[in-house]
């Protein structure tokens, strides 16, 4: 079993339960490896709800790939654009029309961000610039393979790229797999088998 985990108290909880945790990647590694220390601090005293302690953690990020960054960055901003559109939409179903005294105290925070007009609680930065920023996993296959490398001192178990986004077309999402399975994945799997002979040799 998972929880779905976005706050410090949230990973912790999960670590607690004995659940697995997902999140998202978007606050960066730095704040992701605090959030997972949380998490494992939390499963050290675990009381599993279930009928085993399940200690991982894996995170998702929107992922466009193309042999032109400048290509996959312009497209990727559509995309984005969508997602963040939903986001919105689903907070106005979700939230907006909710009497706020009837919102139970564990969904607050999420109803008082979901309901924000200050524009210091909400992000205004463009989405072009967002992955131009480095806070997605948009790009060439170089610019994938940095944006998934940093997250590996975070102690996350695992990362599963979002490749099929609402109104990606199977072409566009057959040459991101394409790419990363030519370019990406075969680095990162030498990545691992290095750190893991190196690991072995140090104890061996």
């Amino acid at each position: 079993m998972w929880l779905g985990c976005s706050r410090e108290e949230t990973f912790r909880k999960a670590g607690e339960l004995g659940l697995g945790c997902l999140a998202m990647s978007g606050g960066g590694p730095n704040r992701l490896t605090q959030l997972i220390q949380a998490y494992r601090e939390g499963i050290q005293h675990a009381k599993p709800v279930g009928k085993m302690v399940k200690d991982r953690v894996s995170i998702s990020t929107l992922a466009i790939c193309a042999e032109s960054r400048k290509k996959a960055q312009e497209r990727g901003a559509e995309i984005l654009d969508w997602y963040r559109r939903q986001q919105e939409l689903r907070n106005v179903k979700v939230w907006q029309e909710q009497d706020p005294t009837n919102v139970p105290d564990d969904y607050q925070w999420h109803y008082q961000r979901s309901t924000a007009t200050d524009s210091s609680q909400r992000d205004e930065v463009s989405s072009l610039d967002q992955i131009k920023e480095g806070r997605y996993c948009i790009g060439d296959p170089d610019d994938c393979l940095r944006y998934l490398e940093q997250y590996a001192p975070t102690g996350v178990d695992e990362i599963m790229p979002l490749f099929q986004i609402g109104p990606m077309a199977n072409q566009e999402v057959m040459e991101t797999l394409r790419l990363f399975g030519k370019h990406v994945i075969p680095h990162l799997a030498k990545t691992e088998r290095t750190k893991s002979a190196t690991t072995a040799s140090d104890n061996g």
